[in-house]
Protein backbone atom coordinates (compact mmCIF):
# COMPACT_ATOMS: atom_id res chain seq x y z
CA UNK A 1 0.00 0.00 0.00
CA UNK A 2 1.04 3.64 -0.38
CA UNK A 3 2.10 5.52 2.89
CA UNK A 4 0.83 8.89 0.81
CA UNK A 5 -2.99 7.50 0.31
CA UNK A 6 -2.66 6.24 4.03
CA UNK A 7 -1.33 9.59 5.24
CA UNK A 8 -4.29 11.42 3.40
CA UNK A 9 -6.73 9.26 4.43
CA UNK A 10 -6.16 9.55 8.47
CA UNK A 11 -5.58 12.95 7.79
CA UNK A 12 -8.80 13.77 6.67
CA UNK A 13 -10.56 11.01 9.06
CA UNK A 14 -9.44 12.84 12.31
CA UNK A 15 -10.44 16.35 10.40
CA UNK A 16 -7.00 18.04 10.10
CA UNK A 17 -5.68 20.66 7.73
CA UNK A 18 -2.27 19.47 6.61
CA UNK A 19 -1.00 22.86 8.72
CA UNK A 20 -2.76 21.35 12.00
CA UNK A 21 -1.24 17.84 11.09
CA UNK A 22 2.72 19.83 10.79
CA UNK A 23 2.09 21.08 14.10
CA UNK A 24 1.02 17.91 16.17
CA UNK A 25 3.77 16.52 14.31
CA UNK A 26 5.96 18.90 15.47
CA UNK A 27 4.80 18.63 19.13
CA UNK A 28 5.39 15.30 19.11
CA UNK A 29 9.13 15.26 17.89
CA UNK A 30 10.19 18.79 17.23
CA UNK A 31 13.84 16.96 16.36
CA UNK A 32 12.08 15.00 13.69
CA UNK A 33 9.26 17.08 12.39
CA UNK A 34 11.30 20.67 12.48
CA UNK A 35 11.92 21.45 8.98
CA UNK A 36 8.52 20.17 7.56
CA UNK A 37 5.77 22.56 5.94
CA UNK A 38 2.91 22.45 4.02
CA UNK A 39 4.60 21.89 0.74
CA UNK A 40 6.44 18.78 1.73
CA UNK A 41 3.70 17.12 3.61
CA UNK A 42 1.10 17.87 0.16
CA UNK A 43 4.00 15.69 -1.34
CA UNK A 44 4.01 12.70 0.42
CA UNK A 45 0.40 12.70 0.22
CA UNK A 46 0.52 12.88 -3.27
CA UNK A 47 3.42 10.46 -3.30
CA UNK A 48 6.02 12.89 -5.55
CA UNK A 49 8.43 12.03 -2.34
CA UNK A 50 9.24 9.61 0.16
CA UNK A 51 9.99 10.38 3.89
CA UNK A 52 12.30 8.09 6.03
CA UNK A 53 11.09 5.10 7.11
CA UNK A 54 11.83 6.56 10.83
CA UNK A 55 9.63 9.57 10.09
CA UNK A 56 6.40 7.13 8.50
CA UNK A 57 6.71 5.10 12.01
CA UNK A 58 6.71 8.71 14.11
CA UNK A 59 3.76 9.77 11.67
CA UNK A 60 1.62 6.48 12.54
CA UNK A 61 2.60 6.72 16.28
CA UNK A 62 0.53 9.80 16.13
CA UNK A 63 -2.55 8.19 14.62
CA UNK A 64 -2.59 5.00 17.24
CA UNK A 65 -2.43 7.43 19.91
CA UNK A 66 -5.14 9.34 18.40
CA UNK A 67 -7.38 6.24 17.53
CA UNK A 68 -6.32 3.74 20.09
CA UNK A 69 -5.80 1.15 16.76
CA UNK A 70 -2.55 -0.07 16.34
CA UNK A 71 -2.78 0.16 12.44
CA UNK A 72 -5.70 3.11 11.81
CA UNK A 73 -6.96 3.96 8.50
CA UNK A 74 -6.54 0.31 7.52
CA UNK A 75 -10.31 -1.45 7.12
CA UNK A 76 -10.95 -4.59 8.68
CA UNK A 77 -9.30 -7.32 7.04
CA UNK A 78 -8.46 -11.12 6.76
CA UNK A 79 -4.49 -12.62 6.87
CA UNK A 80 -4.54 -13.19 3.44
CA UNK A 81 -6.06 -10.56 2.08
CA UNK A 82 -3.61 -8.07 4.25
CA UNK A 83 -0.58 -10.62 3.23
CA UNK A 84 -1.01 -9.21 -0.56
CA UNK A 85 -0.11 -6.17 0.33
CA UNK A 86 2.84 -6.67 2.26
CA UNK A 87 6.41 -6.45 0.22
CA UNK A 88 8.03 -9.95 0.17
CA UNK A 89 10.98 -8.06 -1.61
CA UNK A 90 11.28 -6.34 1.87
CA UNK A 91 11.33 -8.84 3.92
CA UNK A 92 14.04 -10.94 2.13
CA UNK A 93 16.43 -7.93 2.83
CA UNK A 94 15.52 -7.65 6.44
CA UNK A 95 15.72 -11.38 6.75
CA UNK A 96 19.59 -10.88 6.03
CA UNK A 97 21.88 -13.35 6.61
CA UNK A 98 19.71 -15.73 8.58
CA UNK A 99 20.47 -17.86 11.79
CA UNK A 100 21.96 -20.97 10.01
CA UNK A 101 20.20 -23.49 12.85
CA UNK A 102 16.29 -22.01 11.73
CA UNK A 103 16.74 -20.97 8.27
CA UNK A 104 18.87 -23.00 5.53
CA UNK A 105 19.38 -21.29 1.87
CA UNK A 106 19.39 -24.48 -0.64
CA UNK A 107 18.85 -21.91 -3.33
CA UNK A 108 15.17 -22.07 -4.58
CA UNK A 109 15.38 -19.38 -7.44
CA UNK A 110 13.65 -21.58 -9.89
CA UNK A 111 10.92 -23.24 -8.34
CA UNK A 112 7.87 -21.89 -9.74
CA UNK A 113 5.81 -19.72 -7.12
CA UNK A 114 2.28 -20.84 -8.15
CA UNK A 115 3.13 -24.56 -6.68
CA UNK A 116 3.94 -22.58 -2.80
CA UNK A 117 1.53 -22.56 -0.44
CA UNK A 118 0.93 -22.03 3.35
CA UNK A 119 -1.43 -23.85 5.24
CA UNK A 120 -2.37 -24.62 8.78
CA UNK A 121 -0.16 -27.51 9.64
CA UNK A 122 -3.28 -29.37 11.02
CA UNK A 123 -4.43 -29.37 7.36
CA UNK A 124 -1.64 -31.12 6.42
CA UNK A 125 -2.14 -35.22 5.79
CA UNK A 126 1.58 -35.54 6.92
CA UNK A 127 1.38 -34.17 9.72
CA UNK A 128 2.36 -36.59 12.31
CA UNK A 129 5.63 -36.79 9.93
CA UNK A 130 6.21 -33.41 9.90
CA UNK A 131 6.04 -33.25 13.96
CA UNK A 132 8.56 -35.94 14.39
CA UNK A 133 10.88 -34.37 12.27
CA UNK A 134 10.13 -30.98 14.06
CA UNK A 135 10.74 -32.87 17.47
CA UNK A 136 14.31 -34.23 16.38
CA UNK A 137 15.23 -30.87 15.65
CA UNK A 138 13.54 -29.15 18.69
CA UNK A 139 15.57 -31.99 20.84
CA UNK A 140 19.23 -31.21 19.16
CA UNK A 141 18.86 -27.43 19.04
CA UNK A 142 16.80 -26.42 22.47
CA UNK A 143 17.90 -27.11 25.83
CA UNK A 144 16.08 -29.53 28.31
CA UNK A 145 14.72 -25.96 30.21
CA UNK A 146 12.53 -25.25 27.07
CA UNK A 147 11.78 -28.71 25.24
CA UNK A 148 8.47 -29.10 24.36
CA UNK A 149 7.06 -33.06 24.19
CA UNK A 150 5.32 -34.49 20.96
CA UNK A 151 1.69 -34.84 22.29
CA UNK A 152 1.81 -31.05 23.57
CA UNK A 153 2.90 -29.88 19.53
CA UNK A 154 -0.18 -32.22 18.42
CA UNK A 155 -2.96 -31.07 20.59
CA UNK A 156 -1.52 -27.42 20.04
CA UNK A 157 -1.33 -28.17 16.27
CA UNK A 158 -5.22 -29.22 16.27
CA UNK A 159 -6.19 -26.12 18.10
CA UNK A 160 -8.30 -23.50 16.14
CA UNK A 161 -6.82 -20.31 17.89
CA UNK A 162 -2.90 -21.67 17.12
CA UNK A 163 -0.68 -20.44 14.60
CA UNK A 164 0.79 -23.34 12.99
CA UNK A 165 1.48 -22.85 10.02
CA UNK A 166 3.56 -25.15 7.10
CA UNK A 167 5.07 -23.74 3.58
CA UNK A 168 4.47 -27.04 1.37
CA UNK A 169 6.49 -26.72 -2.31
CA UNK A 170 3.68 -29.49 -4.28
CA UNK A 171 3.05 -31.13 -0.69
CA UNK A 172 6.56 -31.40 -0.21
CA UNK A 173 7.44 -29.44 3.42
CA UNK A 174 10.02 -26.31 3.50
CA UNK A 175 9.05 -24.54 6.47
CA UNK A 176 7.16 -24.14 9.34
CA UNK A 177 6.14 -21.30 12.09
CA UNK A 178 4.23 -21.88 15.15
CA UNK A 179 3.37 -19.62 17.45
CA UNK A 180 0.37 -19.84 20.48
CA UNK A 181 -2.13 -17.26 21.07
CA UNK A 182 -2.07 -17.07 25.18
CA UNK A 183 -4.83 -15.19 27.47
CA UNK A 184 -2.02 -12.34 28.59
CA UNK A 185 -1.37 -13.55 32.11
CA UNK A 186 -0.23 -16.72 30.83
CA UNK A 187 2.55 -14.78 28.45
CA UNK A 188 3.52 -12.87 31.20
CA UNK A 189 4.25 -16.24 33.33
CA UNK A 190 6.32 -17.42 30.07
CA UNK A 191 8.18 -13.94 29.39
CA UNK A 192 8.84 -13.40 33.15
CA UNK A 193 10.23 -17.28 33.66
CA UNK A 194 7.55 -18.00 36.07
CA UNK A 195 6.32 -20.48 34.25
CA UNK A 196 8.10 -22.77 31.69
CA UNK A 197 6.72 -23.29 27.82
CA UNK A 198 6.14 -27.22 28.64
CA UNK A 199 4.26 -25.67 31.77
CA UNK A 200 1.27 -24.62 29.33
CA UNK A 201 -2.38 -26.05 29.14
CA UNK A 202 -5.02 -25.98 26.28
CA UNK A 203 -6.80 -23.85 28.62
CA UNK A 204 -4.49 -21.11 28.33
CA UNK A 205 -4.92 -20.34 24.94
CA UNK A 206 -6.87 -16.97 24.38
CA UNK A 207 -10.66 -17.60 23.54
CA UNK A 208 -11.64 -16.41 19.91
CA UNK A 209 -12.22 -12.47 19.96
CA UNK A 210 -10.38 -12.39 23.25
CA UNK A 211 -7.33 -10.38 24.74
CA UNK A 212 -4.52 -12.50 23.76
CA UNK A 213 -0.72 -12.72 23.46
CA UNK A 214 1.49 -14.18 20.78
CA UNK A 215 4.25 -16.47 21.69
CA UNK A 216 6.64 -17.89 19.03
CA UNK A 217 7.72 -21.30 19.48
CA UNK A 218 9.90 -22.53 16.19
CA UNK A 219 10.59 -21.07 13.16
CA UNK A 220 12.24 -23.58 10.68
CA UNK A 221 12.99 -23.03 7.22
CA UNK A 222 14.89 -24.94 3.87
CA UNK A 223 15.01 -21.02 2.31
CA UNK A 224 15.05 -17.72 3.22
CA UNK A 225 12.24 -17.04 0.69
CA UNK A 226 10.19 -19.15 2.56
CA UNK A 227 11.08 -17.90 5.90
CA UNK A 228 10.22 -14.77 4.54
CA UNK A 229 6.44 -15.79 3.76
CA UNK A 230 6.18 -17.22 6.78
CA UNK A 231 6.97 -14.08 8.61
CA UNK A 232 4.83 -12.33 6.64
CA UNK A 233 1.90 -14.34 7.31
CA UNK A 234 2.65 -13.97 11.01
CA UNK A 235 2.85 -9.75 10.46
CA UNK A 236 -0.92 -10.16 7.88
CA UNK A 237 -2.08 -12.43 10.96
CA UNK A 238 -0.71 -9.17 13.32
CA UNK A 239 -2.58 -6.88 11.40
CA UNK A 240 -5.98 -8.64 10.84
CA UNK A 241 -6.14 -9.09 14.68
CA UNK A 242 -5.04 -6.03 16.01
CA UNK A 243 -7.55 -5.47 18.49
CA UNK A 244 -7.85 -8.06 20.36
CA UNK A 245 -3.53 -9.46 20.27
CA UNK A 246 -1.28 -7.08 22.89
CA UNK A 247 2.34 -8.69 22.97
CA UNK A 248 4.36 -10.60 20.54
CA UNK A 249 6.89 -12.61 22.36
CA UNK A 250 9.47 -15.35 22.51
CA UNK A 251 11.92 -17.29 24.87
CA UNK A 252 15.13 -18.54 23.39
CA UNK A 253 18.88 -19.63 24.35
CA UNK A 254 20.29 -19.57 21.09
CA UNK A 255 22.07 -16.53 20.56
CA UNK A 256 22.17 -16.84 17.13
CA UNK A 257 18.22 -16.31 16.91
CA UNK A 258 19.37 -12.64 18.34
CA UNK A 259 19.90 -10.91 14.91
CA UNK A 260 16.60 -11.93 13.68
CA UNK A 261 14.53 -11.22 16.68
CA UNK A 262 16.35 -7.36 16.63
CA UNK A 263 15.34 -7.32 12.74
CA UNK A 264 11.83 -8.03 13.91
CA UNK A 265 12.09 -5.56 16.89
CA UNK A 266 11.43 -7.64 19.31
CA UNK A 267 13.45 -6.45 22.09
CA UNK A 268 15.37 -7.94 25.30
CA UNK A 269 13.17 -7.93 28.56
CA UNK A 270 14.39 -10.19 30.91
CA UNK A 271 16.73 -12.80 31.22
CA UNK A 272 17.12 -15.90 33.31
CA UNK A 273 20.36 -18.38 33.73
CA UNK A 274 18.82 -21.72 33.91
CA UNK A 275 20.61 -25.04 33.66
CA UNK A 276 23.76 -23.40 32.67
CA UNK A 277 22.62 -21.21 29.87
CA UNK A 278 21.13 -17.72 29.34
CA UNK A 279 17.88 -17.71 28.60
CA UNK A 280 16.53 -14.33 27.31
CA UNK A 281 12.93 -13.55 26.47
CA UNK A 282 12.32 -11.22 23.77
CA UNK A 283 8.89 -8.91 23.39
CA UNK A 284 7.57 -6.15 21.99
CA UNK A 285 4.04 -4.42 22.53
CA UNK A 286 1.93 -4.48 18.84
CA UNK A 287 1.42 -0.94 19.14
CA UNK A 288 5.44 -0.32 19.11
CA UNK A 289 6.14 -3.41 16.43
CA UNK A 290 3.75 -2.16 13.78
CA UNK A 291 4.87 1.35 13.59
CA UNK A 292 8.27 0.09 13.88
CA UNK A 293 11.03 0.21 10.77
CA UNK A 294 10.14 -3.44 9.34
CA UNK A 295 6.74 -2.81 9.63
CA UNK A 296 6.62 0.32 7.79
CA UNK A 297 9.07 -1.28 5.26
CA UNK A 298 6.92 -3.98 4.73
CA UNK A 299 3.46 -2.13 4.40
CA UNK A 300 4.70 1.10 2.65
CA UNK A 301 7.78 0.08 0.74
CA UNK A 302 9.37 2.89 -1.21
CA UNK A 303 10.05 0.76 -3.86
CA UNK A 304 7.68 -0.76 -6.57
CA UNK A 305 6.53 -3.95 -5.35
CA UNK A 306 4.09 -5.50 -7.47
CA UNK A 307 4.04 -9.04 -5.69
CA UNK A 308 3.48 -9.21 -1.82
CA UNK A 309 5.25 -13.26 -2.75
CA UNK A 310 8.89 -13.86 -2.14
CA UNK A 311 9.12 -15.85 -4.73
CA UNK A 312 10.57 -15.04 -8.38
CA UNK A 313 7.76 -14.91 -10.82
CA UNK A 314 3.72 -15.43 -10.07
CA UNK A 315 2.79 -15.82 -6.38
CA UNK A 316 2.15 -17.59 -3.62
CA UNK A 317 -1.28 -19.67 -2.95
CA UNK A 318 -2.44 -18.83 0.69
CA UNK A 319 -5.48 -20.84 0.02
CA UNK A 320 -5.76 -23.25 2.72
CA UNK A 321 -5.59 -26.42 1.74
CA UNK A 322 -8.61 -28.62 2.50
CA UNK A 323 -8.14 -30.72 5.65
CA UNK A 324 -7.71 -34.37 5.35
CA UNK A 325 -10.27 -37.16 6.26
CA UNK A 326 -10.34 -37.28 9.90
CA UNK A 327 -8.97 -33.78 10.34
CA UNK A 328 -10.94 -31.82 12.51
CA UNK A 329 -12.63 -29.10 10.74
CA UNK A 330 -12.76 -25.12 12.66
Amino acid sequence: MEFGHFLKRCREKYGLTQEELIEALYTLDSELFGGLDASGLSKWERGVSHTSFRKMGAILHYFQQRSGDPLPCIGESTPEALEKELCGKAMQRLLGTPPRHLIVDLGMDRLQAEHFSIIPLRHFERMEELLEIHQNLHENLVPSYSRLELRQLREWAYHPESLFYVTLYKQTFLGLLFGLRLRPEAFEEIMNFRKMRRELTIEEFAEPGAPASILLISLFSLDSRVASLLLMRLYAHLAAHRRQIESVGLTTALREVERLVDRMELRVYRSKRIEGRTHIAYRSDLFTLLSGETAMRLFFPKEECPEASPFPSGRSDNREARPSEGTPRE
